[in-house]
Order: structure tokens, then C-alpha cells, then sequence
């Protein structure tokens, strides 16, 4: 299940940050890594394994709590089900 949440880029530890030059970043990189720490701290970066409540078998709702310091917009969101579980 790792390789499928890996191969669909789900979770914070998967999220794809534009690298600073044309050399592909690597996972390990300590800038990167520092960075989702601080956003995860800060709140912008959340992950809960109960954020999903299905109100019907086709019909879910979802709270999303955005930190105060959020930019004001529009945002995009990608919703992923998957039968068995993730």
C-alpha cells in the first residue's frame, strides 16, 4: 500500500516541492525536510486519518481547517478513494 500512496504523491511526506534547479530533488534533502516540519508545526500542513465522514455510500463531507496565516484564494482540492483503504 506504501508504493500506491507513494505512486498517487498522498501525504504530507509525499508532497511535491518544485526543486531550485533542473537536478531532480532528492527525498532526503534536509532543506525539504526542515521545511515540512515547519509547515506541519505552523499548520499548514495537516494529515488525519478521520477527516472523511461518508454521510451516504456515495455522499462524504469534509472539514478542512485552514491556519489564519492562509493566503486568501481559491484552492484546489483532489479527493482519492480507494476501496481497501489507503
Amino acid at each position: 500500500m506504501i508504493h500506491k500512496l507513494r505512486r498517487e504523491r498522498i501525504g504530507v511526506a509525499r508532497v511535491v516541492l518544485p526543486p531550485a534547479n533542473e537536478a531532480e530533488e532528492a527525498p532526503d534533502d534536509p532543506f525539504r525536510e526542515a521545511l515540512l516540519r515547519i509547515k506541519r508545526e505552523s499548520g499548514f500542513y495537516r494529515e488525519t486519518t478521520d477527516g472523511v465522514t461518508f454521510v451516504t455510500p456515495t455522499l462524504y463531507r469534509a472539514s478542512i481547517l485552514l491556519p489564519a496565516e492562509a493566503q486568501t484564494g481559491d484552492y484546489e482540492v483532489a479527493v482519492k478513494l480507494f476501496a481497501d483503504g489507503p
